[in-house]
């Protein structure tokens, strides 16, 4: 390889290539550091183009290179990288192929020609970047990535599950999906690639019908490959729902058993009241049965939401209120059949805010550590607060949603942020007032259109 052929062919084209693969895989595209790689990626190339092995090696090692700066520049996983060098790669040859044939037609000149001379490598080089740049920028304009095709982008959307675009864990369990997708791709690839080895070095061409009938059979595979994939994440769904299920179930056993025990003891209760009154002791009377309403009333509120995911949901955060010494009033006043969050959005949501009203009180007295949540709905859309005692500075109102932003040791500063985006995505809003020694988090989230 010459210094032209590196600073004409290599240099451009790890450029594109390493565009393609960031945006394909998730990752944030910065000019910089694609830079950076394209540099460093063109040397390697020349470098190893340079060494006496095996033609086949200096393939293997360049997409070595490709995989680690990508992994370490842009800082995506190593799985990640692997995944992204595979798929552009596999679009990259098939488009060079493509172009090399028509360049063929359109010069007359010889595919040994056009591959053997540097000068004339040119010819398609530069048509086979410019397709290649196009269709990273029409990938990254129609968000057509990893994750999307996959369909992985659909679950995580739906489910709000929390595998993050730089997990590691996200690609090594779709890796299979995308090797099961794209293998045709590469059958496809090696199908025409040793036709184009065959008139390079033997001067001799497949038979037309030949190309033409596997190139169709393997574009039939390829498809039906990817219909696979997308049952293969339908059934992902199906289990994630019986999952959620078995939780919630589990959260109402939990329930009933309570309404149950709280039904056997009722007669206690009342024997107490009875025997305080009998004795004269009407003011412990009296605490006692507000005690009591106050424990009976929580669990009757759950009942009223017609929402298994909520209920279960405030449930276990009267648990944790009891154990933190919380006194935590609950008032539903509509029903919740109809919420327009999933069951995890609903519980990411209203545990959020409960999770943070109960952190903020924790630091008052015993007489202060008051929590309440209200749901109700009008106008056509439900309207959800949560009020703790205590009142936020100014400073911190202004920037309590943004993400990262905590007041609190230990904390990731994510949960308030999460409420919001929740909030937008279903055309609600969400508001902090402090005032009069409360503090209040309204959210309005509209009806199912």
């Amino acid at each position: 390889m010459s210094v032209f052929f590196m600073l004409t062919v290599s240099f451009p084209e790890a450029l594109v290539v390493s565009y393609f693969v960031i945006t394909f895989m998730g990752g944030r595209v910065r000019l910089p550091e694609i830079i950076i790689i394209a540099l460093i990626q063109a040397v390697i190339a020349y470098t190893v183009r340079s060494l006496p092995i095996p033609m086949g090696a200096h393939t293997i090692l360049q997409l070595i290179s490709y995989v680690l700066l990508i992994s370490l520049i842009s800082r995506l996983p190593i799985l990640a990288s692997s995944v992204g060098i595979i798929v552009i790669s596999i679009i990259y040859l098939l488009t060079e192929i493509a172009v090399t044939q028509l360049v063929e037609f359109a010069t007359g000149l010889t595919m040994a020609g056009l591959v053997e001379d540097q000068y004339n490598r040119l010819l398609f080089f530069i048509p086979t970047i410019a397709t290649m740049f196009t269709i990273a920028f029409l990938f990254n304009r129609f968000n057509v990535t990893f994750v999307r095709l996959t369909g992985r982008q659909t679950v995580i959307e739906k489910y709000k599950i929390n595998s993050e675009h730089e997990s590691s864990v996200l690609y090594r369990d779709y890796l299979p999906a995308v090797v099961f997708v794209f293998l045709p791709l590469f059958l496809l690839w090696l199908i025409n690639f040793t036709n184009v080895s065959v008139k390079v070095y033997y001067g001799g061409d497949y038979p037309g019908h030949f190309k033409v009938l596997f190139n169709v059979l393997v574009i039939i595979l390829a498809f039906m490959s990817l219909w696979a994939v997308q049952r293969v994440r339908k059934s992902m769904e199906k289990e994630i729902e019986a999952a959620r299920a078995a939780e919630t179930i589990n959260s109402l056993k939990e329930l009933i058993l309570s309404i149950r025990k709280q039904r056997h003891d009722f007669n206690h209760q009342l024997q107490a009241v009875y025997g305080l009154m009998e004795a004269g002791s009407f003011g412990e009377a009296r605490e006692y049965i507000k005690n009591t309403y106050h424990y009976v009333a929580g669990t009757g509120e759950l009942i009223k939401t017609d929402n298994p995911a909520v209920s279960a949901l405030i449930y276990t955060k009267i648990g944790i209120a009891e154990t933190r010494n919380i006194k935590f009033d609950i008032c539903i006043e509509c029903s919740l059949e109809e919420f327009p969050l999933n069951a995890n959005q609903s519980s990411s949501f209203l545990g959020n805010l409960i999770d943070n009203a109960f952190d903020a009180v924790e630091v008052n007295g015993a007489g202060e550590r008051l929590v309440r949540l209200g749901m109700t709905a009008e106008r056509g859309e439900y309207i959800i607060e949560v009020t703790n005692r205590g009142e936020l500075d100014p400073e911190v109102s202004a920037s309590i949603f943004s993400p990262n932003f905590t007041t609190k040791a230990g904390h990731s500063g994510l949960g308030l942020a999460i409420v919001k985006e929740i909030a937008d995505k279903h055309r609600g809003s969400i508001q902090v007032s402090s005032e009069n020694g409360e503090t209040v988090f309204r959210a309005d989230i509209p009806f199912k259109r």
